[in-house]
């Protein structure tokens, strides 16, 4: 079976909405455990969702 690692490198880029003006992405790289979950609560929605990192390829939200 597929044994995963216990820590992952994740590379992200984040941009802020708010300021006027699209400032450019940056990316920044972290190192995390592979147990690390990413947690996702739709404004609608009283639901969270949990998603491990170790079983996720790519995420790209958009509004």
């Amino acid at each position: 079976g597929f044994a995963a690692p216990s820590r992952l490198q994740v590379l992200y880029s984040y941009r802020d909405y708010r300021s006027e003006g699209s400032s450019g992405s940056e990316s920044k790289e972290v190192t995390v455990r592979s147990s690390t979950e990413v947690v996702f609560q739709p404004r609608d929605s009283t639901k969270m969702k949990k998603f491990k990192l170790s079983s996720l390829l790519s995420i790209s939200l958009s509004a």
